[in-house]
């Protein structure tokens, strides 16, 4: 039992010498953060993020269909979900999030991946 236990801590002192430093990890993904301005670590970006309203009519989500913005702008959904929801001229804010779009329309909690057509 004594030669495991040496054996597990030689190994743990190997993989920690070998370990990039946090900094070179991270890659400066906390560079910027500000605690004191009360931005969360799970919000969303706000770089890059689109406010329209959508034009075309709107009757809900659902996978495949094709979102017209005031902006000029055509986005399609590629999530598969389903939302029923008729809607005037809703609101709609897109963002990025971990490499995919994703479109949160005024009045539906969930916001869906999308991906621009235009």
């Amino acid at each position: 039992m004594a030669s495991l236990c040496a054996a597990v801590s030689l190994t743990a002192l190997v993989l920690v010498g070998c370990a990039p430093s946090s900094s070179t990890f991270w890659g400066g993904f906390w560079d910027g953060y500000n605690q004191s301005a009360g931005v969360s670590s799970s919000a969303p970006h706000t770089y890059g993020t689109v406010q329209s309203a959508i034009t075309s009519d709107f009757s809900g989500l659902q996978y495949g269909n094709v979102y017209v913005l005031a902006n000029g702008q055509i986005w399609e959904q590629v999530e598969a979900y389903y939302w029923y929801w008729y809607a005037y001229y809703p609101r709609v804010t897109i963002y990025s999030s971990y490499g995919a779009y994703k479109m949160q329309v005024s009045g539906i909690d969930r916001a869906v991946t999308v991906k621009r057509l235009r």
